[in-house]
């Protein structure tokens, strides 16, 4: 019993803070700008039976990318990405980005794109991912524009 008392005693030292260190978290960087970005691309495929899977993009800077290079890595990505089969045959059509979720903000309840009419939420061809408002850990739908346009015109889900 002496034994595991003592062990606790010991132990216990290392969880307080030193005097005249302020506590810090391990693997934080200092800086705000991390050295890539992360984006979750949502490579939608069918809007009717909700088919759409994740890809993880790792971009050096959001400045200096604009949308249509985003569609493009995007594509060549699904190109070569494992799991990705069936979303091969629609990797040509697809021509649309939408933001659909930015890190630490409030989350949508629409469970495949966000369909209420916002111009903020489009990226366009010839716009910086920062100027269209995209953050570290974003998630950026991307998919067919003729499609969309369907949906919302009939927004029935098959599944």
């Amino acid at each position: 019993i002496a034994h595991s008392r003592t062990s606790a005693i010991i132990s216990w030292p290392l969880l307080r803070r030193h005097p005249t260190r302020p506590l810090r978290q391990v693997g934080v960087e200092e800086s705000h700008h991390p050295a890539s970005f992360t984006l979750v691309m949502r490579v939608i495929r069918s809007f009717e039976y909700r088919n759409f899977k994740n890809l993880v993009l790792h971009v050096p800077s959001l400045t200096g990318i604009t949308g249509r290079q985003l569609k493009e890595i995007t594509r060549q990505a699904i190109s070569v990405a494992t799991g990705f089969g069936p979303y091969r045959n629609a990797v040509a059509r697809l021509d649309t980005l939408k933001l659909h979720h930015v890190a630490h903000h409030a989350k949508t309840s629409d469970l495949i794109v966000k369909t209420h009419p916002d111009e903020r939420l489009w990226i366009h061809d010839d716009q910086t991912l920062a100027d269209a408002g995209v953050e570290n850990e974003t998630e950026i739908s991307i998919f067919n524009g003729d499609d969309y346009a369907a949906f919302v015109s009939n927004p029935q889900v098959k599944w």
